[in-house]
């Protein structure tokens, strides 16, 4: 089971590499954890054990500089889409013209 927030840097057959791996990195100022995993190495292979370097999800790019490992292809639901401008737009018309007018139309009501 992986735990919400780390991302797997890599996956070592070795313990002491793994533990190597992850003094390296806590070293150079990233938190590092070694957690044992049952996975395939290569595709087609039966499940064996194994040991994950996992890093927070927000300094997994750097942990594979660190390491001279190339980066897991990100997904493009976890890209960010950037603000929702729609919105932004909308509260903005609200905000600048709708209550504007309300408040003209208001005045105008109570003062005639």
């Amino acid at each position: 089971m992986e735990d919400e927030g780390f991302a797997v840097v890599a996956i070592y057959e070795a313990e002491d590499r793994a533990l190597a791996a992850a003094r390296q990195l806590v070293s150079s100022g990233l938190g590092a954890d070694v957690a044992p995993a049952r996975v395939a190495l290569a595709e087609g292979d039966e499940p064996t054990d194994a040991f994950q370097l996992r890093v927070v999800g927000d300094d997994l790019v750097r942990a594979c500089e660190l390491l001279g490992v190339d980066p897991p292809a990100l997904d493009d639901d976890d890209a960010s889409t950037g603000p929702p401008w729609k919105v932004i737009i909308g509260v903005w018309l609200v905000a600048m013209i709708v209550v504007p007018l309300l408040a003209f139309w208001l005045t105008l009501q109570i003062a005639s």
